[in-house]
């Protein structure tokens, strides 16, 4: 009879009640210790962030103390940053960075060590620090106003994995869906996070010689997430973009983006994704690949030696581990097989720090008391080996960035003088700075350099963008100067006329000069145009 009643969902509800506080009890216990160590580990690695707040050129002109431009995360189909922008009255607060990173850090590693049944300080502890001294993490600082958002959306894509592979229901289906498509809202390529952590998980299975069927039926309820995840994704998409009134912006051919052009382009973006998986471990950028690639070499090699043996008996297991493991470059790159045209050193970091808990993981499969204590002991010392060369690699970059912002600070200070110095000079004249500070000169000298992550130009956007965006950003925001508005019509016509040609570069005499009411300072023989 109760089978029949019109109350039966009221039953569905009560289990989900019943199962989210067996989960809260579970881990709570776990919660000071992630937010301790996510907070201690985050001030010790972003310490000169958090002084300074130097940030790079998306977050100098896009928000560095106001986020702007909310149709344009819209166009580019990031409809959940326009959101938490809105949220925080668009402004920008550098403390979010701190507070935002060491709740949502805290909490993905809770239930990671609850999906992968790892619910010890020791696992959570180092989990936290892995997540806080991470590559992805120097990269969300150098857009700080996007914070909040990138947060949000690497809390979600852990949530759609662990709804995923927990005991399966309707309700934690559809809001694993939900989280999948607001996690994509927030930023695309955090869809690599959950595919590698599924093909991670299948493989800790693979490892620890469990039943496959579980694990398998979880995978598939992980893609099943992600279709409905990902239709919910271009729905809401579809939707604000209606509302803004506008379409998806030629960025990295998302514009062009669909599933017949990705079929057709299925077999050279699948090689395009396997190369730029291994390159990231050569590049020599922040020499971050490298010491990763180390630790994976010698975490792989355990788990042979250690599991070999159960494996080779095992054969299904065998064959579903290499299988996992020749998908890996794939799940974590599947942005990279969709649009090919991205730069691989920052997509490629977000998924891979979950590398670091997997390596502990390994490190961390049964065995005798002893060997047990060894090994985890083993793995522990790698890992905060490799944590710490993260931490120097991290302080590297903020130092190169404050060098930059040292040396334009330095260059905009000689001239807003000779400006101000000008008696022809008032409140009505506009300000062209025509041309780019030169950022390498600085770093010439810079033994960090190398071990910096950002090793493009930390400050300004190259083209015409860094002299009419850039340049008066950074003389409002750090000076105080409002250099008024100059158009891209006005900017060509003054540095193609044969008076610009003749003028010297600065600091010259007679490379200050009055074109109308504008000032124009040559700070390059030829300016881009």
């Amino acid at each position: 009879m109760s089978t029949f009643t019109p109350f039966l969902w009221l039953n569905g509800l009560a289990r989900e009640r019943d199962w989210l506080r067996e989960r809260r009890d579970a881990l709570c216990p776990l919660l000071p210790t992630a937010l301790l160590t996510a907070g201690l580990a985050l001030v010790f690695a972003h310490y000169l962030f958090l002084v300074t707040g130097y940030t790079g050129p998306d977050g100098l002109c896009e928000g560095l103390l106001w986020a702007t431009n909310l149709s344009w995360n819209v166009r580019l189909g990031r409809w959940l940053m326009a959101w938490t922008r809105q949220a925080s009255l668009s402004i920008v607060m550098p403390a979010l960075f701190f507070a935002a990173n060491t709740l949502g850090i805290a909490l993905a590693s809770l239930l990671l060590a609850d999906l992968w049944q790892l619910r010890s300080r020791w696992f959570v502890a180092w989990t936290c620090i892995a997540f806080a001294v991470a590559p992805a993490l120097v990269w969300q600082a150098l857009v700080v106003h996007l914070t909040l958002s990138f947060a949000l959306s690497m809390l979600l894509a852990v949530a759609t994995v662990w709804l995923a592979f927990c005991q399966p229901s309707p309700f934690r289906f559809v809001l694993a869906v939900i989280c999948m498509a607001f996690s994509m809202g927030g930023y695309q390529a955090y869809v690599g996070i959950a595919a590698g952590l599924t093909l991670l998980s299948v493989m800790l299975a693979c490892l620890r010689t469990e039943p496959l069927r579980p694990a398998l039926l979880a995978a598939g309820r992980m893609l099943g997430v992600g279709v409905l995840g990902g239709a919910l994704y271009f729905g809401i998409t579809k939707l604000e973009q209606l509302r803004y009134n506008t379409t998806m912006a030629d960025y990295c051919g998302a514009d062009q983006i669909s599933l017949g052009q990705s079929l057709a382009q299925l077999r050279p973006s699948l090689a395009h994704a396997y190369g730029d998986f291994f390159s990231y471990f050569k590049m020599e950028t922040g020499h971050i690949g490298t010491w990763l690639w180390r630790l994976l070499v010698l975490t792989a090699v355990f788990g042979l030696v250690c599991r070999g043996l159960a494996l080779v008996k095992r054969p299904v297991y065998l064959a579903l581990l290499a299988v996992c493991t020749a998908l890996l470059p794939l799940a974590c790159n599947v942005i990279d097989v969709i649009a090919p045209d991205v730069q691989v050193d920052r997509l490629m970091s977000y998924p891979l720090q979950f590398v670091l808990p997997f390596c502990l993981a390994v490190w961390a499969l049964p065995a005798a008391p002893r060997v047990n204590r060894l090994t985890r002991a083993v793995g522990t010392v790698l890992t905060a080996l490799v944590c710490w060369l993260f931490a120097i690699s991290a302080t590297a970059t903020y130092r190169t960035v404050a060098l930059s912002y040292e040396y334009v600070g330095t260059l905009t200070d000689s001239i807003l003088n000779q400006v101000m110095a000008d008696p022809d000079y008032t409140a009505d004249n506009r300000l062209l700075m025509a041309g780019l500070p030169d950022e390498t000169r600085v770093q010439d000298a810079n033994a960090l350099y190398w071990y910096s992550q950002y090793q493009r130009s930390p400050l300004f956007w190259g083209g015409t963008h860094g002299i009419l965006d850039c340049w008066p950003t950074y003389l409002y925001d750090y000076h105080g100067f409002n250099a008024g508005g100059v158009t891209l019509a006005e900017y060509e016509n003054i540095v193609s006329s044969a008076e610009f040609a003749a003028m010297p570069v600065y600091p010259q005499a007679g490379s200050i000069t009055y074109f109308g009411d504008i000032l124009v300072v040559k700070l390059e023989e030829n300016p881009p145009q």
